[in-house]
């Protein structure tokens, strides 16, 4: 029987020759898939380097699942789903991020993983920006089952972190809006859960006060959400409500919100913000009267 050391399976690992491929395979065929997958997952939690967490999860994907065996069992599910927990929570946000990344080509509707979905969700929490992104970019991927997680965490306070300056576009606010977008548009989800969507947005740039501590980039990026991403007369008619808000930062929102309607209504509505009596609200209602009308 071949027996590799550790040291001796990550060298073949990282290999880019092709009798890498072979030597792996050939040692999966003789310890048998569950074997080969504990020893994969066990490179992939020693999580020495971020290259090594991709490649040793990659090889337990294209070496430990072949044709006979196309689908892990449930043992090493198990194993899978307990080594990706725990990579989440590493110290290094490196490895955190890499370990979020690589879950991308293992969620879906078809076969949804809770306690991952929990697991991303809570990442975007984290205090690297680089990981929050990760967590939210994999999460698009999960389909419609990760939505109420999602909608939930929106409404949390633990994930109002603000962001840490004007250059960073990124905070948990923004990117649990953005894996909601991303979901949206990748997968169909049912009427119930996007008009749920929607209820959420709006009531949260209606809650808005010009004290409220709320990041200006949060609130524009409410509006953006439900202008480009759910559009049409669904938001229309929500945001019809907020043409008067008292915040003018959500004023500005909900102008940039209908620059992405088509309907005549939505003009109607820019055409009144443009008379608004902050500026800041008039050049961006304007800003697209003037783009339709060129």
């Amino acid at each position: 029987m071949t027996s590799f050391s550790d040291d001796e399976l990550v060298a073949l690992v990282l290999r880019t020759d092709r009798e890498a491929p072979d030597k792996l395979l050939h040692y999966r065929q003789e310890v048998g898939q569950f074997v080969c997958v504990r020893k994969m997952l066990s490179l992939f939690e020693k999580a020495s380097s971020a290259e090594l967490c991709k490649e040793s999860w990659r090889t337990a994907l294209t070496i430990c699942l072949t044709d006979d065996e196309p689908e892990m069992d449930e043992a090493s599910s198990q194993l899978w789903t307990a080594a990706f927990l725990r990579a989440l929570q590493n110290e290094r946000p490196e490895i955190r991020k890499a370990s979020a990344l690589l879950l991308q080509d293992a969620l879906s509707d078809n076969d949804p993983n809770e306690q991952i979905i929990l697991a991303l969700v809570e990442g975007l929490t984290d205090k690297s920006e680089d990981v929050r992104w990760a967590c939210g970019d994999t999460l698009q991927f999960a389909g419609a089952t990760a939505l109420p997680y999602l909608l939930q965490a929106f409404m949390d306070e633990r994930y109002r972190r603000p962001h840490q300056n004007r250059e960073d576009r990124r905070s948990s606010v923004w990117d649990v809006l953005c894996a909601i977008d991303g979901l949206l548009e990748r997968s169909s989800t049912n009427p119930e859960g996007r008009r749920k969507y929607v209820e959420l947005v709006t009531g949260f740039l209606r809650e808005r006060s010009v004290d409220d501590g709320m990041d200006y980039l949060d609130i524009w990026k409410a509006g953006e959400t439900l202008g480009e991403t759910v559009g049409g007369r669904e938001a229309l008619k929500e945001l019809s409500t907020l043409i008067n808000h008292a915040d003018p930062r959500v004023r500005e929102s909900v102008a940039h919100a209908l620059s992405h309607i088509n309907e005549p209504q939505a003009r109607t509505l820019l055409r009144s913000l443009a008379d608004d009596p902050v500026e800041s609200v008039r050049l961006e209602a304007f800003k697209y009267l003037s783009k339709s009308s060129a």
